[in-house]
């Protein structure tokens, strides 16, 4: 599987792909202070900003994901391609939980996860 990023790309376009493939899951863009050093917490890249706006290594390119790769192996590699910061979050019923604590996890296991707790959450509603 592949997320493909071009010059063009909005940062929604990216996060669309990435919940096809996965779509217990969504991954959200982390705003950088513009020395590249400084990630403001919990203040998230609006989804309509062009991707090329933040990324601060290549404005285009390929992210490639697999079942067994892990959510802190994601993460890094779009820092260390792009330069950009990204949180990967887990649906739980209607809600969306920060995968820090099980950033070991795969993303299988971890789409997964979201998949069986959220059709726990459906079926009693």
């Amino acid at each position: 599987m592949i997320i493909f990023i071009k010059k063009n790309s909005l940062v929604k376009d990216i996060q669309e792909q990435f919940s096809a493939c996965f779509p217990f899951l969504k991954i959200e863009f982390l705003k950088q202070s513009l020395n590249e050093k400084i990630v403001f917490k919990k203040e998230y890249v609006i989804a309509n900003d062009f991707f090329k706006r933040i990324s601060s290594r290549k404005d285009e390119g390929e992210i490639h994901l697999s079942l067994k790769q892990t959510v802190a192996a994601l993460e890094s590699h779009f820092k260390e391609y792009f330069g950009v910061s990204i949180h990967v979050y887990r649906r739980s019923g209607n809600v969306w939980i920060e995968t820090t604590l099980t950033n070991d996890w795969t993303l299988e296991r971890q789409n997964k996860e979201g998949e069986q707790i959220t059709s726990h959450f459906s079926k009693r509603t």
